[in-house]
């Protein structure tokens, strides 16, 4: 078995190791309990330390899950990754992510996803990176 605990010692779930094969699979798992998607998400054991989404869960063990939040954007940065994504420097998906992080707590999801669209150059041109 498989025992995650939260940050408050309160048990989270306790998992069948044979049902996961990869850390990337329990918490895909998780993000149904914890409400939040893997990538902010990080496995702790006693043992092994910080588990990547890559490992492989072979043994039962008790892992701590910690939630990360997200990280605070200045106005400054917001700009600088605005004119970074007009320009064209940064490639669609990094422009994506950087821009929705910077852009979601002032705005909705929607809106800022629709911006990202419409300062996406096109993806023909050839300075678009893949």
């Amino acid at each position: 078995m498989l025992h995650i605990w939260k940050a408050s010692g309160e048990e989270l779930a306790a998992v069948k190791l044979e049902d996961f094969r990869e850390v990337r699979d329990l918490k895909r798992h998780l993000q149904g309990l914890c409400g939040l998607p893997r990538f902010r998400q990080r496995l702790v054991s006693k043992s092994l330390g910080i588990l990547e989404d890559d490992d492989t869960l072979d043994s039962p063990m008790d892992l701590q899950l910690v939630l990360l939040d997200f990280a605070s954007a200045s106005q400054e940065q917001v700009d600088s990754v605005i004119s970074a994504a007009k320009a064209g420097h940064v490639t669609l998906g990094l422009r994506f992510v950087l821009f929705l992080s910077c852009r979601c707590k002032k705005r909705g999801v929607f809106e800022a996803a629709a911006e990202v669209v419409l300062i996406a150059p096109d993806p023909e041109t050839p300075n678009l990176k893949p």
